[in-house]
């Protein structure tokens, strides 16, 4: 039975000049300046035949009530009550709306991954009316497309959504018959709508398919239209990246159809909307509270870059010399807090302009905040959404690694408007080149702009690091396929971007500065708001740099996972360096069979400073010239003439030596540390330890790589030694070598704090180095720290007593909060209790919800009666008590959290998949025992786990990892202690 639904169910009367836009048959409706043809022309670019699919399934039964649903223009309600007693099945536009039925049958039906190529969209009219009070949306779209090759069927993507009906239109052609369809069908598994006409569609003709639909509103953010609670006001916003827009309303949702969107969004007059484009006009609607907003045609984009946001936030604007209008979006209370955005946004877009060579296209750009998000940030064109406190900044309890981080995200997300709106990819296999373009002109933005910051040398080192110790992974992802499912895509998405842009970096050094500037120049004056495929791409390289197969470099590098361990060792006529590249594998080092790597490097040379060279791809050995390695050529190799591989650190590989190398390198460090730069340093202690973890090298041997710590001056190695001293602390269970690696890792850093405390730490990397090791002792309750401790523990209760929210330093404020915390008694643990309650600052919340998890105390909230924490919040605070590593407790807590609590950590997961995977790194992670791999692994049996089951796959590999370290490197660990610090293997 068909139910049918009034119009007035889904929308207010609705506004005359919606009559224009879905009544026209002009051939260039909603186009401006005559540019349809231009436009169509550059968006066939990389639309070509693709392969096919053949995966089998089961069609469910599956039947929607539909009812009479269609946007026009009326006047008043009596009208359209009285046309649709009369004309049920005609629009006012004057041809057929037919109700769509479903067949059971799934005979016949189109069963492809991508959607044939007999159809091109050509242009969007979407009207969406989300309903905040009941959390509805219905909504009208209207598509513009031209037949490729005669077809009888529309296929196109939908899912999640409910029909009402729909209607055909030939345009310009009066004397065809009436176009109807005569099946529908739904393939749930392909999310495509199928839809049999009456008769074929004529190839070069262009029709108009409109299509009405409603659905709900939930907090998923799969769900492509999604709610979330802001500062305790909803929020609707979209997230239709990668393949979410055909669950929001039926469209053709893949990335090579670039189409100008016309978007219109019915509202309460007591909302705000935005959307990709800048509003044309708000019409108030008669005898309602709601008002439509019309929004400027786009420029063409995919489905998967529309966004809109609903909501109550008001907005600061700035202008740019150029007439762009920047917005950031805040509720009243955080409107204050938008400035430090805002100049930094409109510094950033002038930059890129004139770093790419090509304006920005926009006449705006909106920055809107969200409490809960499932990225940092969501680069949508011209529409960037970003987690509240990477956007917001408030300058009285803001910290300046909030700074670094809200300068960090813009800067990446700013520059995906170019990389990825403007321009971007034909299909996902190559989403890893926008995704690298970004991050690699943000990092050139911070060299330039931000020098003093030395991002190099703390952010953007960390996460380098980050990236290659995920893509070490048995599980890690291939970038050519790169996984469209609806909760893996998310949490790849980082590691994704940290590998993306270490390639587009070696690209650079393979074509050259001068080549690579000219083809991205001429990339966007010739291909804007188009498709680039790697091959277009390839060939704009040829034309500027013809010695270099961009392509084959790209293809080495993406069509397979991990990356290379290069090895150097001196040939045996002592003339040249002799490069070896392998596998780096999970257990021993192997060769590869099939292909290896085009590998871009510098070696920094004592006689010779830094030479450039880049390795053959399809040769095992590659040999430098001896002027590398010698002052002179002909000369042989010398024992104290001395090199680094991949100087600067930035290549996508790990670099082993001959052990008299590393001897060399090792007493380089020890003596002479200047002749390497920090970061060669930091690369180091990083690959060296990486290699003991997976039993390539000694522990010992690195640890002989952080003896010189003690002199260190410079962030990136201090942090890079120390953060893997006390990851052994974490995993080694011997409680004599833990004792040894407390008193070893506290004999390092106390002279870089005796430093902190004689010098004046001015710099942002100095902040950072006192950051780092007043952190590490407050944490480890040292002796040295008892002063420190008590002048922290008065500061914390001066801010508590007085409520001055900035009495605080904006650097150590979380250490001085946690120190206060640790060693205060409940009654402050109650009054932090009762700030965080109050606080309307995401900023303030989050380091205060910190600082409580970093505590004994943390078990007192979770299992008060009165825990008001939502379950996101649960979950961060025993994360945070996990990584602190504060109490055996804290593991087991997560695990019994985890067990009492796995249909809501499967919920989360669709709404913050990064909190879910954080948690279970932070509290399973650290796991080095048969025990504990057997209590993880039984905790997680026999449970779906969707999305979870590639980070249960990677925390359980991690926790073999470590049993496999602590079983064969225990022994060198004590050796090393034997020999160079007996003292501490003594019983007390």
């Amino acid at each position: 039975m068909i139910a049918h639904m009034a119009l007035h169910h889904h929308f207010a009367e609705l506004s005359e000049p919606l009559k224009k836009y879905f009544e026209t048959d002009s051939e260039d409706e909603g186009q401006e300046d005559g540019n349809r043809e231009r436009r169509r022309k550059s968006r066939l670019i990389g639309y070509k035949s693709r392969g096919n699919s053949s995966d089998d399934f089961n069609v469910e039964k599956f039947s929607v009530a539909l009812g009479l649903f269609f946007v026009a223009a009326v006047t008043c309600y009596a009208v359209y009550l009285g046309y649709k007693q009369s004309k049920d099945n005609e629009s006012l536009s004057g041809f057929k709306m037919k109700e769509l039925t479903f067949e059971d049958s799934t005979k016949g039906m189109y069963n492809e991954f991508r959607l044939p190529n007999d159809l091109l969209p050509l242009h969007y009219i979407l009207y969406m009316y989300p309903n905040l009070e009941n959390m509805q949306y219905s909504g009208l779209v209207k598509i513009r497309f031209e037949c490729k090759s005669k077809t009888d069927k529309i296929i196109l993507h939908s899912a999640h959504h409910n029909f009402t009906k729909i209607a055909i239109k030939t345009i310009n052609v009066t004397d065809i018959e009436d176009i109807l369809v005569t099946k529908s069908q739904r393939n749930l598994h392909k999310e495509m709508l199928i839809l049999t006409l009456n008769q074929e569609l004529v190839s070069g003709y262009s029709y108009d398919v409109y299509i009405g639909f409603h659905g709900e509103i939930n907090k998923y953010y799969t769900n492509g239209l999604y709610s979330s609670i802001n500062n305790g006001k909803r929020v609707v916003s979209t997230m239709f990246r990668p393949t979410f827009a055909r669950r929001t309303f039926p469209c053709f949702d893949e990335p090579q159809f670039k189409t100008p969107f016309k978007l219109i969004i019915q509202h309460n007059s007591s909302l705000n909307a935005v959307s990709n484009m800048a509003e044309m006009e708000h019409i108030k609607l008669e005898d309602s509270e709601n008002v439509e907003c019309h929004f400027k045609e786009s420029q063409p984009i995919s489905t998967n870059q529309l966004s809109f946001v609903v909501s109550e936030m008001k907005f600061t604007e700035k202008t740019t010399k150029s007439g762009i209008k920047v917005r950031v979006f805040s509720d009243e209370i955080n409107n204050r807090n938008a400035d430090f955005a805002l100049n930094t946004t409109i510094k950033m877009l002038e930059y890129y302009g004139n770093k790419i060579q090509y304006s920005y296209p926009n006449s705006k750009l909106d920055l809107v905040p969200m409490e809960s998000i499932p990225l940092d940030a969501t680069s949508n064109y011209a529409l960037i959404e970003l987690y509240e406190p990477l956007l917001l900044f408030d300058v009285k309890t803001g910290t300046l690694f909030q700074q670094e981080k809200i300068i960090r995200t813009l800067a990446n997300a700013i520059a995906s408007q170019w990389f990825g709106g403007i321009i971007s990819q034909n299909w996902w296999d190559e989403v890893y080149l926008f995704e690298g373009f970004s991050a690699f002109y943000s990092t050139k933005l911070l060299e330039d702009l931000y020098k003093d910051w030395k991002f190099d040398e703390t952010y953007l080192y960390n996460e380098f690091q980050e990236g290659l110790r995920a893509d070490a992974s048995r599980y890690a992802k291939i970038l050519a396929e790169t996984s469209l499912d609806s909760g893996d895509y998310q949490l790849q998405a980082p590691s994704v971007a940290q590998k993306s842009e270490a390639i587009v970096r070696m690209m650079s050094e393979v074509v050259g500065e001068k080549g690579f500037i000219q083809t991205v120049k001429n990339i966007f004056q010739q291909m804007q708001f188009s498709v680039v495929t790697l091959t277009t791409l390839g060939n704009t390289f040829v034309t500027f740099v013809p010695s270099v197969d961009v392509v084959d470099f790209l293809h080495f590098w993406t069509s397979q996972k991990g990356f290379p361990i290069v090895t150097t060792k001196i040939s045996d006529t002592q003339t040249q360096l002799l490069v070896v590249q392998n596998k780096f594998d999970y257990v021993k080092q192997t060769k590869w069979t099939l292909w290896r790597f085009q590998i871009p490097t510098e070696f920094s040379c004592s006689s010779k400073g830094v030479e450039k060279y880049v390795t053959e791809a399809h040769n095992e050995f590659f040999g430098l010239p001896a002027s590398c390695i010698t002052a002179d050529k002909g000369k042989k190799f010398l024992d104290n003439n001395t090199y680094k591989c991949d100087a600067g650190g930035r290549g996508f590989f790990r670099v082993d030596y001959e052990k008299g190398d590393w001897k060399n390198l090792q007493h380089i460090l020890k003596n002479d540390m200047k002749k390497l730069q920090p970061l060669d340093r930091a690369d180091l202690i990083s690959d060296l330890f990486e290699f003991s973890m997976y039993n390539y090298r000694s522990i010992g041997d690195a640890m002989l790589f952080t003896e010189y710590l003690d002199k260190e001056t410079h962030y990136a190695p201090l942090y890079a030694g120390i953060s893997k001293l006390q990851y052994l602390n974490d995993i080694i269970e011997d409680q004599t070598l833990k004792r040894c690696l407390k008193e070893y890792t506290s004999s390092k850093i106390s002279s870089t704090y005796e430093r902190t405390k004689n010098q004046n730490m001015t710099s942002v990397e100095d902040k950072h180095i006192e950051h780092l090791v007043i952190d590490y002792i407050t944490n480890k309750e040292n002796k040295l720290s008892e002063s420190l401790i008590r002048e922290y523990e008065i500061q914390f209760l001066k801010w508590l007593l007085s409520g001055e929210r900035n009495l605080l330093s904006n650097y150590m404020r979380d250490v001085i909060v946690k120190v206060g915390l640790k060693y205060g008694s409940n009654y402050e643990l109650d009054d932090v209790i009762t700030y965080y309650r109050k606080s309307e600052d995401a900023v303030e919340k989050g380091l205060l919800l910190e600082a409580i998890g970093r505590t004994q105390k943390q078990h007192k909230l979770l299992s008060s009666e009165d825990n008001f924490l939502s379950s996101e919040e649960q979950l961060k605070l025993i994360t945070y008590s996990c990584s602190s590593n504060v109490a055996q407790s804290s593991t087991d807590y997560g695990y019994k959290h985890l067990n009492k609590n796995w249909d809501k950590v499967i919920d989360l997961i669709r709404v913050s998949p990064n909190a879910v995977r954080d948690f279970m790194w932070s509290c399973f992670g650290k796991y080095s025992n048969r025990y504990d791999l057997e209590k993880f692994k039984s905790l997680f049996a026999g449970k779906e786990l969707g999305a979870l089951s590639n980070v249960y796959k990677r925390v359980e590999e991690q926790i073999q990892h470590n049993i496999h370290f602590v079983q064969n490197q225990s022994g060198e660990l004590r050796k090393f202690f034997q020999k160079y610090r007996p003292a501490c293997l003594k019983d007390y």
